[in-house]
Protein backbone atom coordinates (compact mmCIF):
# COMPACT_ATOMS: atom_id res chain seq x y z
CA UNK A 1 0.00 0.00 0.00
CA UNK A 2 2.51 2.50 1.08
CA UNK A 3 4.75 1.72 -2.11
CA UNK A 4 1.75 1.83 -4.60
CA UNK A 5 0.17 5.05 -2.77
CA UNK A 6 2.88 6.40 -1.40
CA UNK A 7 1.17 6.53 2.38
CA UNK A 8 0.35 4.98 5.40
CA UNK A 9 -2.19 2.95 6.71
CA UNK A 10 -3.40 2.53 9.92
CA UNK A 11 -5.05 -1.08 10.95
CA UNK A 12 -6.91 -1.00 14.41
CA UNK A 13 -7.67 -4.42 15.58
CA UNK A 14 -9.73 -5.43 18.36
CA UNK A 15 -10.31 -8.89 19.36
CA UNK A 16 -10.99 -11.26 22.02
CA UNK A 17 -10.17 -14.93 23.31
CA UNK A 18 -13.41 -16.59 22.44
CA UNK A 19 -12.15 -20.18 24.79
CA UNK A 20 -10.33 -17.88 27.63
CA UNK A 21 -6.35 -17.51 28.03
CA UNK A 22 -5.63 -20.95 27.36
CA UNK A 23 -7.28 -24.56 27.26
CA UNK A 24 -7.80 -25.36 30.57
CA UNK A 25 -9.47 -21.61 31.45
CA UNK A 26 -12.97 -21.37 32.20
CA UNK A 27 -13.23 -17.02 31.56
CA UNK A 28 -17.42 -17.52 32.59
CA UNK A 29 -16.33 -17.56 36.18
CA UNK A 30 -14.57 -14.49 36.54
CA UNK A 31 -15.92 -12.58 34.12
CA UNK A 32 -19.36 -14.05 33.29
CA UNK A 33 -20.98 -10.83 31.90
CA UNK A 34 -17.86 -10.35 29.28
CA UNK A 35 -18.20 -13.73 28.22
CA UNK A 36 -22.11 -14.34 27.83
CA UNK A 37 -21.42 -11.58 25.41
CA UNK A 38 -18.82 -13.28 23.28
CA UNK A 39 -20.85 -16.71 23.66
CA UNK A 40 -23.86 -14.74 21.75
CA UNK A 41 -21.24 -13.25 18.90
CA UNK A 42 -21.09 -14.64 15.59
CA UNK A 43 -17.93 -16.16 14.76
CA UNK A 44 -15.73 -13.68 12.80
CA UNK A 45 -15.43 -16.57 10.08
CA UNK A 46 -18.97 -17.53 9.99
CA UNK A 47 -19.73 -13.09 9.28
CA UNK A 48 -16.96 -13.49 6.06
CA UNK A 49 -18.51 -16.32 4.83
CA UNK A 50 -22.21 -14.66 4.99
CA UNK A 51 -20.59 -11.47 3.39
CA UNK A 52 -18.79 -13.75 0.37
CA UNK A 53 -22.70 -15.68 0.02
CA UNK A 54 -24.28 -12.51 -0.10
CA UNK A 55 -22.21 -10.80 -2.40
CA UNK A 56 -22.31 -13.49 -4.83
CA UNK A 57 -18.34 -14.44 -4.22
CA UNK A 58 -18.63 -17.74 -3.03
CA UNK A 59 -21.40 -20.18 -1.90
CA UNK A 60 -22.13 -21.10 1.33
CA UNK A 61 -21.11 -24.83 0.37
CA UNK A 62 -17.60 -23.25 -1.11
CA UNK A 63 -16.52 -21.50 2.09
CA UNK A 64 -17.56 -24.38 4.05
CA UNK A 65 -15.48 -26.77 1.76
CA UNK A 66 -12.68 -23.89 2.06
CA UNK A 67 -12.84 -24.16 5.80
CA UNK A 68 -12.59 -27.67 5.70
CA UNK A 69 -9.40 -27.81 3.72
CA UNK A 70 -7.73 -25.41 6.53
CA UNK A 71 -8.81 -27.13 9.33
CA UNK A 72 -7.71 -30.82 7.27
CA UNK A 73 -4.36 -29.02 6.33
CA UNK A 74 -3.83 -27.70 10.01
CA UNK A 75 -4.77 -30.92 11.54
CA UNK A 76 -1.99 -32.51 8.99
CA UNK A 77 0.92 -30.33 10.01
CA UNK A 78 -0.07 -30.70 13.89
CA UNK A 79 0.37 -34.15 13.42
CA UNK A 80 3.65 -33.90 11.68
CA UNK A 81 4.88 -31.37 14.00
CA UNK A 82 5.21 -34.85 16.51
CA UNK A 83 7.91 -36.04 13.96
CA UNK A 84 9.95 -33.20 13.96
CA UNK A 85 13.19 -33.78 14.87
CA UNK A 86 15.32 -29.98 16.41
CA UNK A 87 18.86 -29.66 14.91
CA UNK A 88 21.83 -27.00 16.05
CA UNK A 89 20.41 -24.44 12.87
CA UNK A 90 17.03 -24.25 14.92
CA UNK A 91 16.87 -20.66 16.69
CA UNK A 92 13.96 -21.26 18.39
Amino acid sequence: YRARFRRDVVVVLVGYRRQGHNELDDPSVTQPVSYKLVKSKIPPEALYAEKLDAANVATSAQTEAMRQSILSQLLHEYSESARYKKDGTDWL
